[in-house]
């Protein structure tokens, strides 16, 4: 055996993951990354900020996996082992062709680096192809036959997520989703569950992809799944730009604290979030410490600070009313409001059900209102769906008729939310808060909490701004929160008693002479006083 022979047995020998590392000169920095790829997990989710070496590390994950197992033969040979489906199938799946990082990786050790490294004597090349204009990406590496005399073949393909329908067909043994919050939740549940053996989801968190956090919520509940996920931080690039994160961070304290109190390099962010007043401001937090905040898609600014988890003591003998939005195959969807303070407003429960008829909708409602003890001051119908008022005026309740292109006015409407869950200067919380499911039945809104998270609109989109077309996510609480607030008769002044006063007898006078339609009127049951001002 010659000395290159030997060599190459010795490599083979001892391919271990450490080896193939070493060999390709990459050495994992942080803990983090190492036990990303310690990991047996089914499915490994490294997310982290941009720049972190996340997409290095599930490439070269991917690159031990290009080569096949093998077992020393009672002869001193080595084989390799041919995959029960026949080739090894390595699939790199990016957003679109030509933004897979981690393809341009491999290609450098598989493809450029082959005769530099004993790695390159374990293969030959029988296909390279490396078009990312055309959809051609594939490469194909064949190894010595397997003990039976079966030829074994690692087959590694760049593939677009924009291309759906191309992740049909064969086994996959590792499929890497490039940057997979960028990519809709059928390609793995739909395309690639059913088919891949593993699989790596290196990605930027991003509001998008809240099934994917989802993923790694449920991993974490759930070990049977054989889900891990895996926080990268800045430490795991030796080459990241330090410089650029602590400009960063000085604008974020401004933007959070009105002023800078960390000089560059001043503490270690990543040691305690918490402690880190930059931590505080979304788009940092998201941007450069791989949080999940959605600060660049989410459409409205809804927080923790949004959410209570207990029912507030006045709630109930507050006054109330109901708004609803009816759609059958999307979702039907009835908000009960309650009346705080200073006309601040608590959404108390939900009616959230699909393919249910009308009739079957308004019934809900009134079954809901019931287990709440509820008597509302009036409902709000859906001015898309007139069935709706026609149905709960049938049944003696107040119908509150506005001007229905008014309530169809969708950036009005989302505007007033926006607005609605900014903080009141007095009290210190937001004129808007969902009470959550934590409250116990009957109260509880997880559908509308989920909602107002993840809605968000089309990033590069021509739509306008609130449009259908530039929102993307369920967005029927939503319609029906604005239908809410556009519907709203003037709150009470926060004023001395005197300014009260004059509202109230300007609004009687105007009331005498024809209701405006931005108030409207009640039809249907008895009128009673609303929200304290009629």
């Amino acid at each position: 055996m010659g000395v290159e022979e030997k060599r190459v047995a010795l490599v083979r020998e001892t391919l271990g993951k450490d080896k193939v590392f070493s060999l390709a000169q990459y050495t994992p920095l942080t803990q983090e990354v190492v036990d990303f790829h310690n990991s047996q997990a089914r499915t490994r989710i490294a997310h982290a900020p941009a720049r972190t070496s996340k997409s290095y590390a599930a490439a070269h994950e991917a690159f031990y996996h290009c080569f096949p197992s093998f077992e020393k033969m009672p002869d001193g040979r080595f084989s390799f082992h041919r995959e029960p489906t026949g080739d090894r199938r390595i699939w790199i799946v990016g957003p679109d062709y030509k933004t897979i990082k981690e393809w341009d990786y491999l290609w450098w050790h598989i493809v450029i680096q082959k005769r530099r490294t004993p790695l390159g004597r374990l293969y030959r090349l029988l296909t390279k192809c490396n078009s990312p204009q055309q959809g051609n990406m594939k490469i194909v590496m064949e190894f010595a036959p397997d003990p039976d005399g079966n030829q074994v073949r690692t087959v590694i393909e760049g593939k677009s997520a924009t291309n759906a329908e191309s992740l049909q067909g064969e086994q996959v043994y590792l499929a890497v989703l490039s940057e997979a919050a960028e990519m809709d939740e059928k390609i793995l549940g739909r395309y690639l569950g059913t088919r891949c053996k593993y699989v790596l989801a290196p990605t930027t968190p991003k509001l998008s992809a809240a099934w994917l956090k989802k993923l790694i919520d449920d991993g974490s509940e759930h070990p049977e799944l054989s889900i891990e996920s895996f926080q990268f931080t800045p430490y795991a690039n030796p080459e990241y730009d330090w410089d650029l994160y602590w400009i960063e961070h000085a604008k974020a304290e401004s933007r959070t604290a009105g002023k800078i109190m960390t000089p560059p390099r001043g503490h270690d962010c990543f040691a305690s979030l918490a402690a880190c007043a930059a931590a505080a401001d979304p788009w940092f937090s998201e941007q450069f410490q791989g949080q999940w905040t959605g600060a660049e898609e989410r459409l409205l600014p809804f927080g923790a600070h949004h959410v209570i988890d207990t029912v507030p003591d006045w709630a109930s003998s507050a006054r109330s009313f109901v708004a609803c939005d009816y759609g059958y195959a999307d979702a039907a969807v009835a908000l009960f409001f309650a009346i705080g303070e200073r006309d601040h407003l608590v959404i108390l429960s939900e009616v959230y059900e699909r393919q249910i008829t009308a009739t079957e909708f308004v019934g809900k409602i009134r079954e809901k209102a019931s287990a709440l003890g509820a008597r509302p001051d009036y409902y709000v119908g859906d001015p898309k769906q007139p069935q709706i008022a026609r149905l709960l005026r049938d049944r003696g309740l107040p119908v509150w008729d506005v001007d229905k292109r008014a309530m169809a006015d969708r950036a009005a409407g989302y505007h007033a939310i926006i607005d609605a869950m900014s903080l009141d200067p007095v009290t210190g919380t937001a004129k808007l808060r969902v009470l959550s499911e934590k409250a116990g039945a009957p109260y509880g809104c997880p559908q509308t909490i989920r909602e107002m998270k993840n809605l968000r609109r089309k990033i590069g989109g021509s739509a306008l701004e609130f449009s259908t077309g530039a929102v993307i996510g369920a967005d029927h609480s939503c319609d029906a929160t604005r239908y809410a607030l556009q519907t709203r008769p003037k709150p009470k002044s926060i004023e001395p008693d005197t300014e009260m006063r004059r509202y109230l007898a300007s609004l009687r006078r105007r009331a005498a002479h024809a209701a405006p339609p931005s108030l409207g009127r009640l039809v249907g049951g008895a009128p009673r006083q609303i929200a304290g001002v009629l």
